[in-house]
């Protein structure tokens, strides 16, 4: 099992696009990247929409050549836009497991709705997630129960995360499930014990705000108990936390070799545009973007040869 953080917030996008390569399978999840609108009063910079079409054209490559595509819930730095249609072009052959909107608020209704009217106008074969086990030979998709979009009760909605199993590789995805707040998704977890993890991180920069500092501290709780009851060989945190400059001070539990962001786990520096939106506006900080873009580039190409 091989695994891929394509797109991410430490990787300058709001995004946890990842690729598992088990032997010839590809399996796609949350195939889709996004930006804030605005952050600091001030619209996404010329190095972030650079960033969003580059990671997007690498998606649209790994789209032909995949053979699943998982989507979590229905956010636009998860799920396709619906007018995209470069994205539906490029998976037609992919088969995507989703998550069902049926029970969601509003919203997500509404996204999930236009999502499946798309894969249904590009002849794309789908089917819905939540609670599912699915074989694919040797490998094995463990669905959770939809769970929190963070805080119970979350006015955002709920997600799905899930385990991919490969004989005695367990990995598992946490899409926006902010640091497993919700007892059944930290449940899940210590339930399955993977072995490599993807965790999506608190919004800090919303605490005590739009959450509660009381969500922070559940949170950082239910980490350590995975650090301390499991024995994992990697633990990728990033997200909704890397959009805070100062993440690591607020959650100081990041060695970068065990516990890590995506960027870090390919060795490059975090490339927290969002974070320093206003800085760079006001020319104080600037960013190498061709060491990623070289990076992901050769990355895709070796992977998908």
């Amino acid at each position: 099992m091989k695994i891929y953080p394509i797109a991410f917030d430490s990787l300058g996008v709001r995004s946890m696009c990842t690729l598992v390569c088990i032997n010839n399978l590809k399996i796609i999840i949350d195939p889709y990247a996004a930006l804030a609108p605005k952050r600091f009063g001030l619209e996404p910079s010329n190095l972030e929409i650079d960033m969003l079409n580059f990671y997007l054209k690498q998606i649209y490559k790994i789209g032909n050549f995949c053979n699943y595509a998982i989507v979590t819930h229905y956010h636009y730095d998860h799920h396709p836009r619906p007018n995209d249609t470069n994205f539906f072009e490029s998976f037609r052959n992919c088969k995507f497991l989703i998550k069902n909107f049926e029970k969601e608020h509003y919203s997500a209704r509404k996204r999930g709705k236009l999502f499946e009217e798309n894969l249904k106008k590009f002849k794309i074969e789908y089917e819905f997630a939540d609670n599912e086990e699915i074989k694919i030979g040797r490998t094995k998709i463990i669905f959770s129960e939809p769970v929190w979009h963070g805080e119970v009760n979350s006015k955002v909605g709920r997600v799905i995360t899930l385990l991919l199993k490969y004989k005695k590789e367990k990995f598992f995805f946490g899409s926006d499930a902010q640091f497993l707040i919700d007892e059944n998704a930290l449940n899940f977890v210590l339930d399955h014990k993977p072995k490599y993890l993807i965790i999506d991180g608190f919004p800090t920069i919303l605490e005590g705000y739009k959450v509660k500092k009381e969500s922070f501290k559940i949170g950082v709780k239910h980490m350590e108990k995975i650090f301390e009851e499991i024995n994992y060989e990697w633990i990728i945190i990033d997200h909704h936390l890397l959009r805070d400059k100062n993440f690591d001070k607020k959650f100081p539990y990041f060695d970068y070799k065990k516990i890590t962001t995506a960027a870090k786990y390919y060795n490059l520096e975090n490339l927290l545009l969002e974070a320093y939106r206003k800085e760079i506006f006001e020319n104080k900080i600037s960013f190498d973007l061709n060491k990623y873009k070289s990076h992901f580039s050769n990355l895709i190409k070796n992977v998908l040869s």
